[in-house]
């Protein structure tokens, strides 16, 4: 099973935390129908490092306010999602390991390998 992206907006996917006040949901269980695993808010720890462009529906996105890495139920891969402060995935990359998924973000934005949370289970 691939990744869907969420239906949404172009002003989902561009967010200006300079002009406006700035917050990150509570972080979902199921982002994308993928369980999530690992997740990290892109916040003043981490720098965006260049080194990929997402483009969404002809745009570029500018801006990830976290990251997340989930599993579809009976996919042997994971999936790196970029999210916006909703935890809408607009994102996504597939890696064959968790590992693998890290080392993405931490080509995509700098310092992510010490700020992943492991999603606590209820």
């Amino acid at each position: 099973m691939g990744a869907m992206l969420n239906d949404i907006t172009t002003d989902n996917l561009i967010s200006d935390r300079q002009d406006k006040k700035w917050t990150m949901g509570q972080v979902l269980k199921i982002i994308g129908g993928a369980t999530t695993l690992l997740y990290t808010v892109i916040d003043d720890r981490h720098a965006k490092t260049g080194n990929t462009k997402h483009i969404v529906g002809g745009q570029l996105v500018e801006k990830i306010n976290g990251l997340a890495i989930c599993r579809y139920d009976n996919d042997p891969g994971y999936y790196l999602f970029g999210c916006n402060n909703n935890w809408d995935s607009i994102t996504d990359t597939y890696h064959d390991s968790i590992d693998d998924a890290k080392e993405q973000a931490e080509f995509e934005y700098t310092n992510t390998l010490g700020t992943w949370t492991e999603m606590q289970s209820v």
